[in-house]
């Protein structure tokens, strides 16, 4: 079994071996289950490029599921999409340029 702590839909920590004798928690089932949930797997996230991966757990149905988080561009990325947003300003106001001078 797993044990997975959550607070509301959060998924706080997730133990691998929770009645281990030497890594486990120490603590009884029924204790456990006061403070989380205990299941057999935990779901494989899905990659998607750009996104981070978030466990949460719905408590209506009793499942984990992800949520995905857009990442913040760091380093070259950042400055790709910083110099796309500078080229279409730049067309934006070439375009108004132009109708002012040819309108």
């Amino acid at each position: 079994m797993i044990f997975v702590r959550v607070k509301d839909s959060d998924v706080l920590e997730i133990h691998y071996q929770p009645f281990d004798p030497v890594y486990g928690l120490g603590k009884t089932e029924e204790e456990l289950l006061k403070e989380g949930i205990l299941v057999d797997s935990v779901p494989e996230p899905e990659y998607i490029e750009g996104k981070a991966s978030v466990l949460k757990y719905d408590q209506a149905e009793g499942k984990l599921y992800y949520e995905y988080e857009d990442i913040p561009l760091t380093g070259e990325a950042l400055l790709e999409q910083k110099v796309k947003q500078l080229e279409e300003q730049l067309r934006i106001t070439q375009e108004a340029v132009d109708a002012l001078l040819l309108g």
